[in-house]
């Protein structure tokens, strides 16, 4: 089982690197956990506040566990595709995402959000 960590921010921003802590997601996307710069980067309109995605909370894999819920089938890979991660969630993500991949997906893009109504 992952750590998990309830006192942790973690910022998905979307355009100008403002610290030199984050971890790369897209050319466009980075994460971060420096919520020092990044309140300081909005304070001073370096950083338009749109252009950020604030989490709560940690729950990560300990070492090999996600390969091996990946190969029972637990989680799909996918390649990443023009997504703003920065969007607010709405009812339409997931749907949208389902969709994008097409296939066997697009059964749980049309699903029920309460699937046991199907």
């Amino acid at each position: 089982m992952g750590t998990c960590r309830k006192r942790q921010g973690i910022f998905i921003v979307k355009g100008q690197k403002v610290t030199e802590i984050y971890t790369e997601i897209t050319d466009e996307y980075y994460l971060t956990e420096d919520i020092e710069r990044i309140i300081n980067a909005v304070l001073s309109n370096e950083l338009d506040i749109q252009n950020i995605k604030i989490f709560s909370g940690y729950s990560g894999w300990s070492p090999n566990q996600l390969d091996a819920e990946v190969q029972r089938k637990m989680w799909t890979v996918v390649d990443v595709y023009n997504l703003d991660y920065t969007l607010p969630n709405d009812q339409t993500l997931w749907k949208s995402i389902m969709q994008n991949l097409g296939g066997e997906f697009l059964l749980w893009a049309n699903s029920p959000e309460d699937i046991s109504l199907n």
